[in-house]
């Protein structure tokens, strides 16, 4: 089966731009239904503050696009100038973690402590926004898999590729993060793991984008050594995960 996704539109829309702005305002909404399930949140409270951590996303998305190509350009002995920092994309991970720094941030300014409840609604919404941004990507051609003659590769091909048989990692990704959504949405209705479904979520993709990275087969965030860039930043989340799990199992102990 050949998938052509060249010129690939979806209502005259770029689909890109159609499933990017669907993942938003599906989480949009789904921001909504969880805040007015917990009746104690104050929705434009929640708002205001989600408003002001995408200036981080933002920021962080960018910086982390900056690195990807600095990274791509040292892989390829390549000289560092002006347009590799112009020419910056945005990365998923700089924006996520962007996003959680400022609002960590804020919310320590406003109360002096970490809002886990609403974060336990933000670790709902994001795989959920996610799923449709990993569709927008295999439907715009990009983040695309390696070459490989598997049970489940498909005839790819983009404005940027030529036809091959090529593993979907895109629609691997997107499945994980609708099984992470469902997961993690199931958690909050019924309470379990109440103020830490943030860090579930964290690990549970953290893990996921690891292994999944295996199977990529484009060069646009570069390496470091033979890690992809998203894989070390992967490991500095799980480890970082597990220090602390340690370090929070040592103080219930000593108490």
């Amino acid at each position: 089966m050949l998938v052509d996704v060249t010129t690939f539109r979806i209502f005259g829309i770029p689909s890109f731009s159609f499933f990017n702005g669907l993942g938003a305002g599906a989480a949009f909404l789904c921001f909504i239904s969880l805040s007015r399930y917990r009746k104690k949140r104050d929705f434009c409270e929640n708002l205001n503050l989600i408003i002001i951590s995408i200036s981080g996303l933002l920021v962080g998305a960018s910086l982390f696009g900056m690195i990807s190509n600095l990274l791509v350009a040292w892989n390829k002995n390549q000289p560092i100038t002006l347009q590799t920092f112009l020419s910056a994309g945005i990365v998923f991970y700089g924006g996520l973690l962007g996003f959680l720094g400022m609002f960590i941030l804020i919310s320590k300014i406003r109360n002096k402590a970490i809002d886990f409840a609403l974060l336990d609604i933000i670790a709902v919404c994001i795989p959920l926004f996610h799923f449709f941004a990993r569709l927008a990507c295999f439907s715009a051609g990009c983040c695309y898999g390696q070459e490989a003659a598997c049970p489940f590769s498909i005839i790819y091909q983009s404005a940027r590729l030529e036809p091959a048989l090529r593993i979907p990692v895109q629609l691997f990704e997107a499945g994980a993060n609708l099984v992470i959504f469902a997961l993690t949405l199931t958690f909050y209705l019924k309470g379990i793991l109440k103020e830490k479904l943030v860090y579930f979520y964290l690990l549970s993709y953290a893990t996921i984008r690891f292994f999944l990275e295996f199977l990529r087969g484009d060069e646009a965030r570069g390496f470091i050594f033979t890690l992809s860039f998203a894989q070390v930043v992967s490991l500095a989340i799980i480890c970082t995960l597990l220090v602390f799990f340690l370090k929070k199992a040592m103080e219930n102990k000593d108490l």
